[in-house]
């Protein structure tokens, strides 16, 4: 029933299904485009030019990351089901396999924070900082040095923590985020005294 109120609904619902649970992101993407044909002026259009272009910049020219798309996806879906460690070593076995992937920056800063969980700080603190200085133009850059400022307050590393923060502050980050940054060290820094 094409001409159905909801088809777009049905088509969209498709297309999330193929990208989260049946880890083909190919099939999702070409799903997406289809909504985008079909149902320009539908009220999920939106959300599929979304999903399509996210895909499509993931995924890279000619879809060749794909595989490593749909491995990322299915690790973060299923990470809860898994061990910390088989989990972690999966998402390192497809780092190296696919080391400039668009979502390698995300992948290092996912295995940044699993390692934290661990309390295995010097490994989490790399992680974070593979990612500002590999992908410095990436979003996840900030967050990275934000987790590796706030792992090393955690640690009681205070100076550490100061470099981690000033290089997020010189990278013309968000203003709120950087005052927050100094407020947390400069309370850690008066605890310590």
């Amino acid at each position: 029933y094409p001409h159905d109120d909801f088809a777009d609904d049905a088509v969209s619902e498709l297309a999330r299904l193929c990208e989260e649970h049946l880890g083909d992101p190919k099939r999702a993407l070409a799903i997406y485009q289809e909504i985008l044909a079909k149902y320009p002026g539908g009220r999920v259009a939106l959300r599929a030019r979304a999903r399509a272009q996210a895909l499509a910049e993931n995924m890279g020219p000619g879809a060749r990351d794909a595989a490593s798309v749909a491995r990322f996806d299915t690790l973060l879906r299923e990470y809860n089901d898994m061990s910390p460690a088989w989990a972690i070593a999966q998402m390192n076995a497809l780092v190296d396999s696919t080391p400039n992937f668009a979502l390698a920056p995300r992948a290092h800063e996912w295995l940044g924070r699993q390692y934290e969980k661990l309390g295995r700080t010097e490994e989490a603190a790399a992680k974070f900082r593979r990612v500002y200085s590999e992908w410095p133009d990436s979003p996840w850059a900030t967050r990275a040095l934000e987790a590796e400022g706030d792992l090393w307050l955690a640690a009681g590393q205070l100076d550490r923590a100061e470099r981690a923060f000033a290089t997020l502050g010189a990278r013309d980050a968000d203003v709120e985020l950087v005052n927050a940054t100094q407020e947390r060290l400069a309370a850690a820094r008066w605890r310590q005294r």
